[in-house]
């Protein structure tokens, strides 16, 4: 509880920094805009984000928005924390949602089933590096 609560403080206090993006190519109709990234740092373990932007959901009636970072290193595995995921509704809308960084790795918001499974839309972004290696690894597959 104290971690989440800490959390929230510090996304409260956090500055808009530069950053990329790339969202990844789908043939569905759906897409993710990121219009705002607050960060306390500079997307590293231990920062806090808060990512803003918009979204069209065309493919079906509900889905799951959710910030997340496919891990360079670790299980693959992580607590997903409240702020972190959010239901929405065919149509566009807006959305603001929040990450505490626990492992290195590429930061993404992406559309997912409403009753879980795998993304059909994502849009990564951070710093170029970051940016950069997640495009790369996605080329090769």
């Amino acid at each position: 509880m104290f971690a989440l609560v800490c959390h929230a403080l510090a996304a409260e206090s956090l500055e808009g920094v530069g950053y990329a993006s790339v969202e990844l190519p789908n043939e569905n109709g759906d897409w993710i805009k990121i219009d705002q990234v607050k960060s306390s740092g500079s997307f590293d373990v231990g920062d806090t984000i808060v990512v803003s932007g918009s979204y069209q959901l065309t493919s079906r009636e509900r889905a799951q928005i959710a910030v997340f970072i496919t891990q360079t290193e670790g299980d693959g595995k992580s607590e997903v924390l409240p702020g972190q995921t959010l239901t929405i509704s065919h149509g566009q809308g807006q959305f603001r949602l929040s990450l505490y960084i626990r492992h290195k790795g590429w930061p993404h918001v992406s559309l997912y089933p409403a009753n879980g499974g795998s993304s059909f839309a994502s849009t990564y972004f951070g710093n170029r590096k970051q940016v950069d290696a997640a495009t790369d690894s996605f080329k090769r597959h």
